[in-house]
């Protein structure tokens, strides 16, 4: 019995002997560990992560854009976002074990917000004759930021932008030039301004700022710059005007010109421009008729109207309509009226017999055409004589006489800016 015993306890023994080889529940290195399933909750500009504890994870590394960022938890927060969708994928690490798979979870975010590592601030210019510019054609802007690895811009009419993605937006922004960028990132920040620009209209600053850790911060800025107040000379013109034309030329497409029987009686219509006090927006000049405009400046009874207006685009969009002047010595000169009206009371007279002078500073007369109207194609070729509009020219003396008195200030929008057209410039102090 004695001896049974010692055999069983002696077997017994043996049992518990650990065999050579990897202990129970270690890793072997060829294991990987379990894919994490994260799930999100998130506020306006943020959200945080959060998924279960993976078995012999020693960290997560979560990815977003393209960076990485680690945690020892089992959640993290992403804070300081603009509105939109992101992914975030998660995986788990752990000394002795493969890397898991990724797990991902897409957020949405419903509001733009501040950052505290980027600020703007925009407003209307104050006057500053030394400048150069007044309330009313200018923004005043200053653009703070804290370790920014780039940041893009640009200034466009707010309604241009209806209707417009804001990927479209982001790819047709200008990037500011390393100086720029190191003064954005200094103690005062970088301040300038936009100008000049359209008084009386509002326009939407928008700017993308990228940190030092990669993440993306835009921004849209709205202000409505001031409307100029017309001078008085400028008020005398405000109202409607019927015009009589005592000669119309019609050339066809082929360059066939006709003087056309008897006279010409057409509606103009003069309002405030809202940019600058001397200025005024003359709709009905163009021969294309009401909504197509041009400029006039006024100084004291006298109205100048201005050439090189574009008038906008034609209905199926093949080319642009511009309004000019034209002169009989066969070239266009910038800078100079194409009409001048001289205004007595209620009435005013217009000529287009108009005196220049030569390099020698003699006289030489000229005669005005108004109204030719001519086409632009996107390519940048030019139609003077095109099928849908031949040209047609107004000439001889004109008499205005007025009919309606002021009209509210125009805000006409002819510089076309569109996010793929607008290269923004700064005017820097």
């Amino acid at each position: 019995m004695m001896l049974i015993a010692a055999a069983a306890l002696s077997f017994a023994a043996c049992d518990t002997i650990t065999p050579e080889g990897p202990e129970p529940n270690k890793p072997t290195g060829n294991e990987k560990l379990e894919t994490p399933v994260p799930t999100a909750e998130a506020g306006d500009t943020f959200f945080t992560v959060s998924w279960e504890a993976i078995t012999g994870a020693d960290s997560y590394t979560l990815n977003l854009k393209g960076k990485n960022y680690t945690t020892a938890e089992t959640s993290y927060k992403f804070e300081n976002f603009n509105a939109g969708e992101y992914t975030v994928r998660v995986k788990a690490v752990g000394e002795g074990y493969k890397d898991s798979d990724f797990g991902s979870v897409t957020v949405t975010l419903t509001g733009a917000t501040d950052v505290d590592w980027f600020t703007v601030t925009a407003q209307p210019a104050a006057v500053n004759e030394e400048k150069g510019y007044g309330p009313y054609n200018a923004i005043e802007f200053t653009w703070k930021g804290t370790e920014l690895s780039a940041l893009a811009y640009g200034l466009y009419y707010t309604d241009n932008l209806i209707g417009v993605s804001e990927s479209d937006i982001k790819k047709a922004l200008t990037e500011v030039d390393a100086d720029t960028l190191a003064d954005v990132n200094s103690e005062e920040g970088f301040s300038g301004v936009f100008g000049p620009i359209d008084g009386g209209t509002t326009f939407s600053m928008c700017l993308l700022a990228t940190n030092a850790q990669g993440v993306e911060f835009y921004v849209v800025k709205e202000v409505t710059t001031e409307t100029a107040e017309p001078s008085e000379a400028a008020k005398a013109w405000i109202g409607t005007w019927e015009v009589n034309s005592t000669k119309v030329y019609s050339i066809n497409d082929k360059g066939e010109g006709t003087l056309l029987d008897g006279a010409e009686t057409f509606t103009v219509n003069i309002t405030p421009d809202a940019s600058d006090p001397n200025y005024v927006v003359i709709d009905g000049w163009s021969v294309l008729g009401e909504g197509f405009i041009t400029y006039g400046e006024v100084e004291d009874n006298t109205l100048y109207i201005l050439n090189g207006t574009n008038l906008g685009m034609s209905q199926d969009g093949a080319y642009y309509y511009y309004w000019l002047g034209w002169y009989d010595f066969g070239i266009s000169i910038d800078g100079y009226p194409s009409n001048v009206v001289t205004m007595n009371g209620e009435t005013a007279t217009s000529t287009n017999q108009m005196t220049f002078y030569d390099e020698n500073n003699a006289e030489v007369p000229v005669t005005c055409f108004a109204s030719d109207v001519f086409g632009v194609t996107d390519a940048g070729n030019i139609y003077f004589l095109i099928e849908a509009f031949p040209g047609v020219y107004r000439s001889g003396d004109m008499t205005w006489t007025k009919k309606a008195a002021a009209a509210e200030a125009a805000n006409v929008d002819v510089m076309g800016f569109t996010p793929t057209a607008l290269k923004s410039s700064v005017v820097l102090r």
